[in-house]
């Protein structure tokens, strides 16, 4: 079966990726699916598929090692949180699941990076704009590039204009990342780029990501076309100097876990992700 071009670079099951477009594309068009698509299951699925032992961890965290930078931005993640329908959590703070993970996303980004004032950065995939939400409301960014596909764009751009943001934002898709001049201060990606066909990752890597002289990439380790170790390895040969942390978002295994082997670890943790990073000071 041949996948649709609207897609074709995304490397998921093509029911799960023609679900999500069509919701994407059904938000960007119908004000009143807007007003609700973050209770879609195939929004949900896409981007807050986390266990809910891992995200009660989470919310210790940016309650506890976190709390200052979380208290501090508190009222810029709900009103990124306030846009598209979530489903809050009475129980953490009247916050959604994605939204409580991709707070932590970017405080782990900040602890490594440090400050992002004044940086050009680039997010590849970026889900339908939360990452992008939180780091522009909380940092004093110059500008933001996402990399996602055009249904996927046009949510992500109503979704930030909606949450408010007013750091400079820009829309790029895939076919035209090889036409585009890239210099970017800081590129991440949170999962995306072990969704993506091989012609697509290298096609990143070579404009993207070699350009960058700081980066993070988070990898989902249940993939079955491109695991994380084969994924570190390739990246190794685009960025010779990154480092591995291991499991990325360590924090949310259990402490008596964490002198498991590697293999028993994701047998236990199938959902946990690794990544890699470089240029940090």
């Amino acid at each position: 079966m041949n996948t649709p071009l609207e897609y074709s670079s995304w490397d998921v099951r093509p029911t799960s990726a023609a679900g999500f477009i069509r919701v994407c594309k059904e938000a960007s068009d119908d004000p009143s699916a807007f007003a609700q698509f973050r209770k879609q299951p195939w929004m949900i699925n896409a981007t807050a598929g986390i266990p809910e032992v891992m995200e009660n961890r989470i919310w210790h965290q940016l309650n506890s090692v976190c709390n200052e930078w979380f208290e501090s931005n508190r009222k810029a993640i709900k009103q990124c949180d306030a846009v598209g329908g979530p489903r809050q959590n009475e129980q953490h703070g009247m916050l959604s699941p994605e939204m409580i993970r991709y707070a932590y996303r970017a405080f782990c980004l900040t602890s490594v990076f440090g400050s992002m004032n004044g940086l050009n950065v680039v997010e590849i995939g970026g889900g339908f704009g939360a990452l992008a939400a939180v780091l522009c409301m909380t940092e004093n960014i110059a500008s933001y590039t996402i990399v996602d596909l055009p249904a996927v764009l046009r949510l992500q751009r109503k979704y930030l204009e909606e949450v408010g943001v007013s750091t400079e934002c820009l829309f790029v898709a895939t076919e035209q990342v090889a036409d585009c001049i890239w210099k970017p201060d800081l590129v991440i990606s949170d999962c995306a780029l072990s969704e993506l066909t091989d012609e697509t990752r290298d096609l990143y890597a070579e404009h993207i990501i070699a350009s960058s002289p700081c980066g993070s990439m988070k990898f989902n380790s249940s993939r079955r076309t491109m695991p994380p170790v084969p994924l570190i390895e390739w990246l190794a040969t685009v960025i010779p100097h990154a480092i591995h942390r291991g499991n990325y978002f360590d924090v949310l295994v259990a402490p008596e876990d964490r002198n498991l082997s590697a293999k028993k670890r994701q047998e236990k943790y199938p959902d946990i992700t690794v990544g890699v990073f470089w240029g940090a000071p």
